[in-house]
C-alpha cells in the first residue's frame, strides 16, 4: 500500500512515533497512513530491531543467484577474450567446446560477461543512439557539443530548436550537430527515420545558408500558380472578352476559366487560378470585371504592344 507524506522516511518516521505512544490503535494508524497491517508492523519491527535505520528502504537485489555463472566459468570467457580481443560471444563460445571446458555458457550469457567486466565496447552505432538521446533528452553541456560547431552564430538557435521546436526542426537541428560530431550517417539516418538524401539535404542547406536556411519553409518547385507561363495564361484570358469564348459576360464563373485553360493548352484547376489572380492584388468577384476587357480587338492591341515593348528593350 502506498504511503501518504512528503517523502516515504519522514511517513513511516510519523508512523512509528505515533504507534509507539500510548494507547494507539493500529489499526486505525494503518488505515491513516494508507498502509496495510502487516506494513505497519514490519516497519515497527525494523524500527524497533534497527533505529531510524531501519525505515531507509532497501535493496530489492537477490541474496543468491543460482543461475548465475561461477566464478571459474567468468574466469574462463575472459582469459579466452584475453587471447583473442577481437572475439565475441559465439566464437568464445565455440573456442570453449573445442577445449572441452566444463561449463559452456550460452554466447549471450557469455557477452554479459563481457559487458559486467567492462571488455566489451559499444558498437559505433550504439554509441550513436547514446549520443543521440543525451542531446534530446537532457541538458546539452558544452563539452559535449562538437567543436567544429561552437563558436558558430547559429549555434544558439540550433540549440533551441532542438530543445522546444518541432520534430522537424529537431530533426534538422540533430543531422547537423551528428554531422559534425562525425557520427555515422547511417547512424542518424536509422535513429530518426531519415532517408540519406533528406539528411543531406539539411547539411548542406545548414553549409549553404545557416540556421535560416535550414529551418525555411520548403517551396517545391512544381507548384503550378509560380509558373510564369500559367500566369501569362490567365491574364492573357481575363483581358479578353469572354464573348470570344462563348461565355456570358456577366455570369461566367472560375469554372469556365477552368475549361477554356484546358482547352487552349494550359490546365489549371480554379484553386490555381485563384492563387494567381490573388497574388495579383485581386479577388475573383473584382478580377473578371476590372481585368476583362469589352474590346474586341483587345487581343491584336496586346500583341502589338507587346511587340512594341521587345524592339524597344532590343534598341536599348
Amino acid at each position: 500500500m502506498p504511503w501518504t507524506s512528503n517523502s516515504i522516511f519522514e511517513a513511516r518516521r510519523n508512523f512509528v512515533m505515533l504507534a509507539q505512544s500510548p494507547n494507539s490503535n493500529m489499526r486505525g494508524l494503518c488505515r491513516r497512513f494508507n498502509i496495510s497491517p502487516n506494513t505497519g508492523y514490519q516497519t515497527l519491527e525494523r524500527y524497533r530491531a534497527e533505529g531510524e535505520k531501519g525505515l531507509q528502504d532497501r535493496s530489492r537485489a537477490p541474496h543468491r543467484r543460482p543461475l548465475r555463472c561461477s566464478k571459474a566459468t567468468e574466469l574462463a570467457v575472459l582469459s579466452v577474450r584475453a587471447d583473442h580481443p577481437t572475439w565475441g560471444g559465439r566464437k568464445i563460445a565455440s573456442h570453449l567446446q573445442l577445449i572441452d571446458a566444463a561449463t559452456v555458457p550460452a554466447p549471450s550469457t557469455i557477452t554479459a560477461i563481457l559487458i559486467r567486466n567492462g571488455r566489451l565496447q559499444t558498437s559505433p552505432e550504439q554509441s550513436a543512439h547514446i549520443w543521440l538521446l543525451a542531446m534530446l533528452h537532457k541538458d546539452i553541456d558544452a563539452e559535449k557539443l562538437p567543436p567544429s560547431i561552437i563558436g558558430h552564430p547559429d549555434l544558439q538557435t540550433l540549440l533551441e530548436r532542438l530543445k522546444s521546436g518541432r520534430l522537424t526542426d529537431r530533426r534538422r537541428s540533430i543531422a547537423v550537430l551528428g554531422d559534425r560530431s562525425g557520427l555515422q550517417i547511417g547512424s542518424i539516418c536509422s535513429a530518426f527515420n531519415l532517408s540519406r538524401l533528406t539528411y543531406r539535404r539539411y547539411v548542406c542547406s545548414f553549409d549553404e545558408g545557416g540556421a535560416a536556411a535550414l529551418f525555411a519553409a520548403r517551396i517545391s518547385p512544381l507548384r503550378k500558380f509560380d509558373k510564369e507561363s500559367v500566369k501569362k495564361a490567365v491574364f492573357s484570358l481575363l483581358h479578353q472578352p469572354p464573348s470570344n469564348y462563348g461565355i456570358n459576360r456577366t455570369t461566367w464563373k472560375l469554372a469556365d476559366l477552368s475549361r477554356i485553360m484546358k482547352e487552349t493548352g494550359e490546365p489549371a484547376c480554379e484553386d490555381v487560378i485563384r492563387k494567381i489572380v490573388k497574388q495579383a492584388g485581386y479577388r475573383w468577384r473584382k478580377a473578371r470585371v476590372v481585368l476583362t476587357s469589352n474590346d474586341s480587338e483587345f487581343s491584336e492591341k496586346l500583341h502589338h504592344i507587346s511587340f512594341q515593348s521587345m524592339n524597344s528593350g532590343q534598341l536599348q
